[in-house]
């Protein structure tokens, strides 16, 4: 881990220290501008409506879609404590719409938030692992994040994913009119017919009290459908065209590690899904996966977080389903054993089945040596493990920074200075 003697290093980028820093500013300022900012929100209440988007995964890709919908600022990333207020704060009086995204660590943040954020409309996303740990039980998140549902007074509205039962359950906390999306026929707002046109986007229908249209997505798969569809029934709620919000949605392109494709130099693609690795969002990328035409399907599985029970027969599971859709799997985290079993379990060659003992340069030098043209590999792990330098590395740029974990938030490898000038050989995480 990093040292004292080491800071001398960072030097070479500041950028790591800034951030520190600022994170520490994001728990001491709380108390100053909290205040503050509901002032704030008192002063445009009557011309400012806000969006707070709430959920375990798909926050930040939802905030966005509802902000490309609606032509409006957004704050998304950057979601808990300060920077929320600091979100506020910012808003000017003749904004018409406004999107945060809002996320939580501990019972009781939300409450918190949604006093703040006084929403217009909410949107839930999901109800998943993530902070499983700190909350007990799925019916602990789910109570947690209802509170921003129960802050949309009446004449507000209330937008949930109708295909999570975590999420429909939150129906029971509103007040406000309920408008449900998804798949289901039961949604207010539902998809069919999608298909995902690799690597430019993805096609569905979207069905309506009033209509059928085709969509046109610059975002890859079922999961990423989810976040139009919510945009879109935030639009509609704010009486938007519907051929207005398809057209802006329609440019609306991947997040960074966010199902993201990304060239390389050997033809091949990569699917990045680095950002998080809870155990649906790893359901859900191998699910896309899946869709993708391609000669031949590779998996590269890093660190899983937030486990959910008996990890052996979970992660067995998961590693049987990674047999049925790809061709090679590479295993850099932990439990790659369980996971190796799994896959070979479902008649996956064992020589297919690689566990590169949590060394991404290793996992980059065999894939460099195997990719072809037209191949597609999935890179999936948490954010803190950076797989995105195993992209890089095999789209030919320079990698010489060999951290083993890096929470630098904000920071990413295509941009940091450390990426090409390396670290310390006893530097390894910050």
């Amino acid at each position: 881990m990093l040292k004292r003697s080491n800071l001398i290093h960072l030097g070479a980028h500041p950028f790591v220290l800034l951030t520190r820093l600022v994170r520490v500013f994001s728990y001491l300022a709380w108390p100053v501008l909290a205040p503050l900012a509901k002032i704030r929100r008192w002063q445009i209440r009557d011309s400012t409506s806000l969006v707070a988007v709430v959920g375990s995964f798909g926050k930040t890709t939802t905030t966005r879609a509802v902000g490309v919908a609606l032509n409006c600022s957004t704050v998304s990333g950057r979601n808990s404590w300060s920077y929320l207020a600091l979100g506020i704060l910012q808003l000017e009086r003749n904004q018409k719409f406004a999107a945060l995204e809002a996320a939580i660590a501990r019972r009781g943040q939300m409450r918190r938030y949604a006093r703040l954020i006084k929403p217009d409309i909410t949107v839930v996303t999901s109800v998943g692992s993530e902070h499983l740990l700190s909350m007990k039980s799925l019916e602990g998140i789910r109570r947690e994040k209802s509170e921003m549902v129960a802050a949309v007074e009446f004449g507000g509205v209330v937008i949930l994913n109708g295909d999570d039962p975590n999420v429909l359950w939150m129906k029971n906390r509103a007040v406000a009119e309920v408008v449900t999306y998804g798949f289901g026929e039961q949604n207010s707002v539902r998809a069919s017919d999608c298909r995902i046109n690799w690597p430019s986007g993805t096609q569905f229908r979207v069905h309506t009290a009033t209509g059928i249209w085709e969509v046109q997505l610059g975002l890859i798969g079922n999961t990423m459908v989810y976040p139009a569809l919510a945009a879109i029934a935030v639009g509609m709620s704010k009486g938007i065209q519907m051929e207005t919000i398809l057209t802006r949605l329609k440019e609306l392109k991947p997040a960074p590690g966010r199902l993201e494709p990304m060239r390389l130099s050997s033809g091949a693609w990569a699917l990045r899904d680095d950002h998080k690795s809870g155990i649906e969002t790893i359901h859900a990328a191998v699910s896309t996966l899946r869709q993708i035409e391609a000669p031949r399907r590779i998996a590269v599985l890093g660190d899983i977080t937030e486990e959910i029970g008996s990890v052996r027969p979970v992660y067995r599971e998961l590693g049987a389903e990674l047999g049925e859709v790809v061709d090679l799997l590479m295993l850099t985290g932990r439990y790659a054993r369980s996971i190796g079993v799994g896959a070979r379990m479902a008649g996956m060659p064992s020589e297919s089945v690689i566990d590169c003992h949590k060394d991404i340069f290793k996992a980059s030098e065999i894939l460099g040596a195997y990719l072809q043209e037209g191949d597609v590999v999935l890179l999936k792990g948490r954010f803190e493990q950076r797989l995105r330098r195993v992209a890089l590395m095999l789209a030919g740029e320079t990698v010489n920074c060999r951290l083993k974990t890096c929470t630098v938030k904000g920071l990413h490898c295509e941009s940091c200075a450390a990426r090409v000038k390396g670290w310390p050989a006893n530097v390894t995480g910050i």
